[in-house]
């Protein structure tokens, strides 16, 4: 069943007019709230501080980012963030976890080619910290996808506000700096650490392990061959992982914390 607040779903992304509503300020690269105009006309004027879903549905809203407009880091070629962005979602759809929206690729968009991810409707007041402290919400089971999926592809920089709360589930947003070959985790997910790694996650690994084996196109086309294999190299250590790790050093976490 449909709502207008559900993400919208791959193939509209992949498909649908791209109108470009408002730039997000405080993003450190180009990072653009768009609308989906196959189901109604374009949103006339640019959203300035004001609620998007007051405009249209979040099913019609989406999150572009460029490769023009992204910021060149050390480690990362800047180019390929955005497909980073595409790669997270491809193995967290692999993985079963169902954390990332929907994201695609997109050739073709107002500022050119870029990663077009289905905009979630969210409390804006909340994030990872607040959902974990609250006890009448936080699902440890979620908390254990989150915490392995960020190992798998070797997140640099969950923050806590890269966790949207929506009223039932959360998602798990902002994955340019992804897949290194290097360990560089940084993440705020460590309220597991050192306690039993769930079976089954193990073995999700060991399947997504013996799938990255054959080098996916859907993950060629984003990241080196050298990023595919270090990447099955992880799952496969999660896979013979008892427990999560521990945090040893201020280094695995990322700053701001928020």
């Amino acid at each position: 069943m449909h709502t207008d607040d559900d993400p919208a779903s791959p193939e509209r992304l992949a498909s649908a007019p791209i109108h470009v509503l408002a730039a997000f300020a405080d993003a450190s690269n180009t990072t653009l709230l768009v609308q989906l105009t196959d189901r109604r006309e374009p949103v006339d004027d640019l959203v300035d501080d004001v609620d998007p879903l007051d405009l249209v549905g979040a099913s019609d809203l989406a999150v572009y980012k460029p490769i023009r407009g992204q910021r060149m880091l050390w480690d990362f070629d800047a180019a390929t963030l955005p497909g980073r962005e595409v790669a997270t979602g491809v193995v967290d759809r692999e993985l079963g976890f169902g954390l990332v929206p929907p994201t695609v690729w997109r050739d073709e968009g107002p500022l050119g080619p870029g990663s077009l991810q289905a905009y979630v409707a969210h409390d804006a007041e909340e994030n990872w910290f607040t959902w974990v402290a609250d006890e009448t919400h936080r699902d440890v089971a979620t908390m254990a996808r989150l915490a392995v999926l960020d190992l798998v592809v070797n997140n640099t920089d969950r923050k806590g506000g890269h966790v949207l709360v929506a009223p039932d589930r959360i998602w798990a947003i902002d994955h340019g700096v992804t897949f290194h070959v290097e360990d560089k985790l940084r993440t705020v997910c460590w309220e597991l650490q050192g306690e039993p790694i769930p079976r089954d996650l193990r073995e999700r690994c060991v399947e997504l392990a013996g799938w990255l084996a054959g080098a996916p196109a859907d993950l060629r086309r984003h990241l080196s061959p050298e990023e595919v294999e270090a990447t099955r190299d992880r799952a496969n250590a999660v896979a013979l992982r008892e427990d999560f790790p521990v945090l040893v050093h201020r280094g695995q976490l990322p700053w701001p914390l928020v």
